[in-house]
């Protein structure tokens, strides 16, 4: 992995922890819980918009958040992102063309009339 990919994905993970900060002992409600989901794709939209990422989004999974969890207080949300990997190998190929030849002789004529 890229360093550059380890330091943008450990940014991307610290910014979503502190912005959901202001959550904590915010009562449980669907409409708490829908607004994190809506922040946190906000900030991710912001992180692509800045090129900080490819793509991102946060979402919640029904099958990680058991009742007894959410009635202690704990939601676990998931969330998926990518940093862009820096250009370190360019390759290219290279290839003929013989019809260049036709714009060659085309120029000669012009230039011979």
């Amino acid at each position: 992995m890229f360093l550059a990919v380890r330091r943008t994905a450990d940014f991307i993970n610290e910014a979503i922890e502190k912005a959901y900060f202001e959550f904590v002992d915010k009562p449980f409600s669907a409409a708490n819980v829908k607004l994190m989901i809506e922040s946190g794709n906000a900030a991710m939209r912001t992180f692509v918009a800045e090129g900080a990422i490819i793509g991102g989004r946060v979402w919640l999974d029904q099958d990680l958040n058991e009742p007894i969890a959410l009635a202690s207080g704990r939601i676990t949300l998931s969330l998926d992102f990518e940093p862009p990997a820096p250009m370190e190998d360019i390759r290219f190929i290279a290839h003929r063309n013989i019809e260049y030849y036709l714009d060659l002789t085309k120029a000669a004529l012009q230039a011979a009339a």
